[in-house]
């Protein structure tokens, strides 16, 4: 690299000189990006003769927010469906349920969680008869942001950090 020197003599030069350097330092320090890689899926899929009961069990490992969710059912209930959702922790619970017939169900959930927090989710039908079927389930959920790792990049080295990850 070319090593520039402090013109010396002419304070005009000396100031345009100095704005320039300023200048390149502030578009240097404008190009620097924080991401945060998030949001984590939870999901799973049953199957079987009798699906009903408890599908999905979850603990949280620290304070964050379940966002949404969606459930799908590979083949269409014949009657409705009870699809409850708990959160339990250390003080206390949230209980929140659905009523459905309907193959695909999209939830928005906005349930706020804590370290320890366990989660459950189950299906139930009102009749005593085996409900065979496959069942997926995803939920999306949101750490805080004390919570997440964030690193910092210049724009010219984010690239070449996307490159390792995609090999």
């Amino acid at each position: 690299m070319k090593q520039v020197k402090f013109p010396t003599g002419d304070p005009e030069k000396r100031i345009l000189f100095l704005e320039r350097v300023v200048a390149r330092l502030v578009r240097r320090t404008g190009s620097k990006r924080s991401a945060v890689l998030t949001p984590y899926p939870i999901s799973t899929c049953v199957s079987g003769d009798d699906v009903r009961g408890d599908i999905l069990k979850y603990m949280f490992p620290c304070e964050g927010k379940i966002k949404s969710g969606t459930v799908f059912f590979e083949k269409k209930p014949k009657e409705e469906v009870l699809i409850g959702m708990s959160l339990i922790g250390p003080d206390g619970g949230e209980a929140k349920t659905m009523i459905t017939s309907k193959r695909l169900n999209l939830v928005q959930v906005d349930v706020a969680t804590s370290q320890g927090d366990r989660l459950k989710v189950s299906i139930n039908t009102q009749s005593d008869e085996p409900f065979p079927n496959e069942v997926w389930i995803s939920l999306l959920w949101v750490p805080l942001i004390q919570s997440s790792e964030i690193k910092n990049f210049i724009i010219e080295d984010l690239g070449d950090t996307v490159d390792l990850l995609e090999e």
